[in-house]
């Protein structure tokens, strides 16, 4: 059986190599580090119904962090990540889904193009 997820969260922030502006969603931009990993300041999350923290790194495109369900409610929570490299996406990748009230699970998940160099984020309610 699928479910129909319905995005809660909208893209509203911004997320460059020097940091993040603002809170729901974001992206990040590797625009300088040489070949060593660099990760970036990442995001940090929370509304009533869920949670969530971490940052991207590059060399291999990735990113780091946690989920959480805050609400009792039936409904599940999760990130997802949307690579891209040049302005075309690359990739997509959901983080695990959280369905338990006080329930948090860690991820790292890496894109399929180890290139990849922005990706944006979203905290998504279904």
């Amino acid at each position: 059986m699928r479910r129909r997820f319905t995005v809660v969260a909208a893209v509203a922030a911004t997320l460059m190599a020097t940091g993040l502006t603002s809170g729901t969603a974001a992206a990040a931009d590797q625009t300088s580090p040489s070949a060593a990993t660099w990760c970036g300041s990442g995001w940090t999350y929370s509304t009533s119904w869920g949670a969530s923290a971490g940052h991207p790194c590059w060399n291999q495109a990735h990113v780091k962090g946690w989920v959480d369900d805050r609400k009792a409610d039936g409904h599940c929570v999760f990130m997802r990540f949307d690579w891209y490299r040049n302005g075309y996406l690359v990739d997509s990748k959901d983080s695990p889904t959280v369905c338990d009230r006080g329930s948090r699970k860690q991820f790292n998940l890496k894109s399929a193009d180890p290139y990849a160099n922005w990706v944006n984020w979203r905290l998504m309610y279904a």
